[in-house]
């Protein structure tokens, strides 16, 4: 949505412009001024601190673009800013001329307030759609003070309808809109399209706020019409979707990550082909992902004169969640030239099948994981093409393959003959350490396909999430000897309980669990994707020479206190067979760690397994019950909540000074996202209500997995010893009425709950009703900075576009609250 700036400038004639002149104007702190050039007293273009830096030639450092105001500023605005998203690094702005050619002010984007003007326009379409008389049936006239472009199309949709319009501001005159109209101010509304605040100088400063809100009768009306259901999220179903799409030639698909290659897939499976990808990177013409080119938004509309995008991650498109509302201002309306995949098919198949089948496939990376992949593959696909490994990295993998007995090895001459390269290398989430080191490897293997130049290869692969869902035949028993009753996999979000959880469970005669955080614990499923299928007499060798290459220095000794005890549990467990799948080894691997600490496991059959791979992303651990499910076995997931304040002041004391926390806090939240359900059962459980009711909470939890309660359940240990997180041990009470003043104040406690309130209202914490407020109020209240900003260690890097990012991420996550509220939906929706 197009907004104008005010602006003092400085002006100069282009025949006095020096670079040395122009340089020590902007030094002597004049680094955010505008230069104005003039020829002949007429405007020639302006010049910033940015653009002078970023031109060795002075003319190139003018900026000559500008838009006249008339009926055409809108769609000329939009196709500026289309093409030009940043500029030298600064927020993008437009002079503005009147139709003599004199500048009279700059336009920027406000691109929140694109939701209203999407509303307008599927407003005015929408046959018998609710109006503003409908809704406001009291009011007689509407008055709108100042001028922009959701109030120009505003005062069009009112005068459509026959109200009386009148408008104020001076950038009207150029229109010829709106009237004079008596009427008793009490059924007058007025619209203030640029608010009611302070104006600034300082164009950030003027972003941290959007217009938006000011049109928040537009958000009602509209909302009102999607409860009527007369405004759907969707045109059809899925078969009308494809219908469709089959008519389309320039399809592009947004994202090049594994969800948006699961939707290439599902489309491929319909008969249904894309031209490209879209990437937010800025790459050149030769990348590629399956043969599509991968292009920027601004190639893509540059060219693809016909476009239509699929957004592969978001729901809910009548909200305008997934982007659909900027996208809409540019032309491309959501249901015609945009669409929401998730809102036509609530699952799709993982694993490419459609993309691969009968294709040649040069695989590239771990040996290991790559002939997992392979396997998978020869089973799978009848038609499979012809398949290689190439060891780019001449890390032996001719060897390594003859050791494995599965995939042919290719030399760099014969890559060619390939249709696809399939990148597959691990990616953890652990200590600092090993997840920047598997990063570099990972990085390591793409720099070298570059230099081959080799620009087309997927990594869907690498995503452990999907690595985990391949069927591998040999998978599906166990035997006999390595079974146990069940496997409860702890899903539990950060600073939520994960220690007391672990630590309450220890202990217990039918439970098993690695009980450290350690490269043991929360990298077993790479190690037991490494070591399946290794003879027996190999694997323990390979074990630890995994183990002391990527694992911390010293942590063999420090993770393997009796490693003798250790070794010999898995010697008596390897002579079970020839090899173990990475099922089996799974199991093997905790009851080897039990008998290390002395612990004798009788009678298997009736104990359950608790595993919470502590430092991987919290959403993607529902992946791992597709890898250890098997037939007989009861699966499980737990989980857990927690107020969601107490959380973030628990984040700030552990992550201060050591993390940006404002990241920190993102990064809380988005890893929380909603993966789709597993098959295993599963549930939440309060942290505050095993902190005041152990007992019963815990006795719930034992009949759930089928398992006794015991009384070591009521004592919080680690290898025997009392357990302690932060100087709290037990079931101590504090951290459930710790209010962490030294962070917040009662202002943004509740700040909290509102930003939270689904989740509050859902799981029966503090809740603030959102709607309870308007929308400027709303705005307004986030505007005021959190006492922790106060603290110097926490704002550390923090500048005015960080501020306007946290603006514009408060005003979404206000907006999702919205949708929860007005729907009355749980917060488990994904956007």
């Amino acid at each position: 949505m197009i907004r104008f700036y005010d602006k003092e400038v400085f002006c100069m004639e282009f025949d006095s412009l020096s670079r040395s002149g122009l340089r020590t104007f902007f030094l002597k702190g004049n680094e955010k001024e505008i230069i104005c050039i003039l020829e002949q007293g007429r405007y020639a273009g302006y010049i910033t601190w940015p653009s002078l830096l970023g031109n060795d030639d002075l003319e190139e450092s003018i900026q000559k673009d500008y838009v006249i105001l008339d009926e055409a500023v809108w769609e000329n605005s939009r196709k500026y800013f289309s093409a030009h998203e940043t500029f030298f690094g600064e927020k993008v702005c437009l002079p503005v001329l009147n139709k003599e050619g004199q500048l009279i002010c700059f336009a920027y984007q406000d691109e929140e307030a694109d939701r209203e003007l999407r509303m307008l326009g599927e407003l005015e379409k929408c046959e018998g759609a609710l109006t503003f008389r409908d809704l406001n049936p009291e009011y007689e006239g509407v008055t709108i003070h100042g001028f922009n472009e959701a109030a120009y199309y505003m005062a069009e949709y009112l005068m459509g309808l026959e109200i009386p319009v009148r408008v104020e501001g001076d950038l009207w005159k150029e229109f010829e809109i709106g009237e004079d109209y008596e009427v008793l101010s009490y059924k007058n509304y007025e619209i203030w399209a640029e608010g009611v605040w302070q104006k600034s100088r300082d164009l950030w400063n003027e972003c941290a706020r959007s217009v938006s809100a000011e049109f928040e009768c537009v958000d009602k009306i509209y909302e009102a019409n999607i409860k009527a259901g007369k405004i759907t999220d969707t045109e059809g179903d899925a078969d009308w979707l494809l219908e469709k799409l089959k008519e389309e030639k320039e399809i592009v698909i947004i994202g090049t990550g594994p969800e948006s290659q699961d939707a290439y897939d599902w489309l491929l499976g319909n008969d249904i082909d894309i031209c490209a990808f879209l990437t937010k990177e800025r790459v050149g013409e030769e990348k590629r992902l399956f043969g599509k080119l991968v292009l920027n938004k601004i190639e893509i509309l540059r060219r693809f004169a016909h476009a239509v995008f699929i957004e592969c991650d978001s729901r809910h498109s009548a909200w305008g969640f997934g982007g659909v509302d900027s996208y809409d201002c540019e032309g491309f309306k959501r249901n015609n030239r945009y669409f929401l995949l998730n809102d036509y098919i609530e699952e799709r198949e993982n694993s490419l099948r459609n993309i691969l089948r009968e294709k040649s496939i040069l695989f590239v990376g771990n040996i290991d994981l790559c002939n997992r992949v392979w396997k998978w593959r020869k089973q799978c696909d009848a038609e499979a093409g012809r398949m290689g490994y190439w060891d780019i990295l001449c890390e032996g993998g001719d060897e390594a393959g003859a050791a494995k007995g599965g995939m042919p090895i290719e030399k760099r001459e014969d890559a060619g003959r390939y249709d696809i390269v399939v990148l597959v290398t691990p990616l953890y989430f652990g200590v600092e350490q090993l997840s920047e080191q598997t990063l570099e490897k990972h990085n390591e293997y793409i720099k070298k396909l570059q230099e081959y130049e080799i620009c087309d290869y997927t990594e869907y692969f690498s995503y452990a999430a999907k690595l985990a869902g391949l069927e591998i035949r040999e998978e599906i028993t166990m035997k006999k000897e390595l079974y146990p009753s069940g496997i409860v996999i702890g899903a539990i979000p950060y600073y939520s309980g994960n220690i007391l959880t672990r630590t309450s469970l220890t202990g217990h005669p039918q439970i098993m669990l690695i009980q450290e955080y350690n490269y043991l614990n929360n990298n077993l499923y790479f190690i037991c994707m490494y070591l399946a299928g290794k003879k027996s007499s190999e694997l323990m060798e390979d074990f630890w020479r995994l183990y002391k290459i990527e694992a911390e220095d010293g942590a063999v000794e420090r993770d393997f206190p009796n490693r003798e005890k250790f070794i010999k549990k898995m010697e008596e467990l390897l002579k079970l067979g020839d090899s173990f799948t990475s099922q089996e080894l799974f199991v093997m691997f905790h009851i080897a760690y039990e008998a290390m600490y002395g612990r004798k496991i009788l009678n298997l059959k009736d104990m359950i397994i608790y595993w919470e791979p502590h430092t991987w992303r919290r959403f993607e651990l529902r992946r791992w019950s597709y890898w250890l499910h098997y037939s007989g076995l009861k699966g499980f997931i737990l989980s857990t909540v927690r107020n969601r304040y107490a959380r973030a002041g628990s984040a700030i004391r552990i992550r201060i000074g050591k993390a940006p926390i404002w990241q920190t806090l993102w990064d809380i939240e988005a890893g929380e996202r909603t993966e789709p359900r597993s098959e295993w059962e599963e549930r939440i459980i309060r942290f505050e209500d095993l902190k005041k009711k152990p007992r019963e909470v815990l006795a719930d939890f034992c009949k759930w997995v089928h398992i006794d309660f015991d009384e070591a359940l009521m004592e919080t240990t680690c290898h025997g010893s009392e357990a302690s997180y932060k100087g709290i041990s037990g079931f101590d009470l504090k951290p459930v009425y710790n209010l962490y003043e030294e962070y917040f104040t009662a202002f943004d406690r509740m700040r909290i709950c509102l930003l939270n309130s689904a989740f509050h209202k859902k799981h029966g914490y503090p809740f603030v009703n959102p709607l309870n407020f308007s929308r400027r109020e709303l705005q307004e209240m986030f505007l005021k900075e959190f006492y922790w900003e106060k603290i110097p260690e926490t704002v550390a890097g923090k500048d005015e576009i960080g501020v306007w990012l946290i603006q514009k991420r408060f005003r979404e996550k206000l907006w999702e609250m919205r949708f929860h509220e007005i729907m009355d939906r749980g917060e488990d929706e994904r956007f």
